[in-house]
């Protein structure tokens, strides 16, 4: 049961973050490329801060830091190859310049970002309340949830200005 809310709200999470970014985008472009300048100053400088402890301080084998480096590494990759591609598709939708359109997907996924982190401290907060309605931990619900939340989320991002372009190619072609 607990999985099934998980998928629901993850997918309803997607639409919704999708949908504001989406509207900022439409409405006011302007916000949307400052506010993902902001989302992607924000993580270079998480991952500069990593990378200067990580340097300062190295860990040994039974740290997890080597983790949360791979970790910064698919992020980057991730976040390169999805604001690259996705950016560039939604800035041909809109029409904009492909860096506005690469700022814009920066900015859907700082509001993703927001999202994944804010659904994990409700919850830290309310874990036993949870584990007590259904008797489990909140581990998987989170992962469930975050899997859910970030494949839906790229799935809108890349099926938005497809069919903005797909809609945008057959009225040139009626003559409207």
């Amino acid at each position: 049961m607990s999985m099934a809310i998980a998928i629901v709200t993850g997918i309803t999470a997607a639409l919704l973050v999708h949908q504001i970014a989406w509207y900022t985008r439409l409405r006011a472009l302007p916000v949307a490329v400052g506010l993902g300048g902001v989302a992607a100053l924000a993580l270079v400088l998480a991952s500069g801060l990593f990378v200067f402890l990580f340097i300062r301080y190295p860990a040994s084998g039974a740290d997890g830091a080597y983790v949360v480096q791979y970790f910064f590494i698919v992020i980057w990759a991730f976040v390169l190859l999805f604001a690259l591609l996705i950016g560039t598709l939604q800035a041909r939708s809109l029409p904009a310049p492909w860096w506005k359109g690469v700022m814009g997907a920066c900015f859907e996924a700082g509001l993703g970002f927001l999202v994944v982190v804010g659904a994990n401290y409700t919850l830290q907060f309310f874990a036993v309340q949870f584990e007590r309605l259904f008797l489990e931990t909140t581990g998987p619900f989170l992962e469930r949830f975050i899997q859910f939340f970030a494949l839906a989320l790229v799935a809108l991002a890349g099926l938005r200005p497809v069919v903005r372009l797909n809609r945008g190619l057959e009225g040139r072609r009626s003559g409207f």
